[in-house]
């Protein structure tokens, strides 16, 4: 079986819509993100690891092994919250 092209008729070529010409312009590229600066300390409690991350102004508190209640996580919640209030307060007396 042989396969042969053809070229296409001048009115199907007259149909096709015409292609864009090459811009000479510079279009404006996204400049690239900073790089997210990612902050993490370890500490060791017992015979357990905590970590403690930042990255991109979110916080993560991650320790392994440790069930908590409600009214535990609620406390260490507003231990947290506490923390951020005392340091914003300090930011603006200074």
């Amino acid at each position: 079986m042989y396969i042969v092209a053809t070229a296409p008729s001048a009115t199907a070529v007259a149909h096709l819509p015409p292609l864009p010409l090459a811009s000479l312009e510079r279009t404006n590229k996204a400049k690239p993100k900073p790089k997210s600066q990612k902050l993490t300390v370890k500490r060791k409690v017992g015979n357990r690891n905590l970590s403690v991350t930042s990255v991109d102004g979110n916080l993560s508190i991650k320790v392994a092994g440790v069930p908590i209640d409600q009214e535990r996580l609620e406390k260490l919640g507003d231990l947290v919250a506490s923390y951020l209030d005392v340091e914003d307060t300090e930011k603006h007396t200074d």
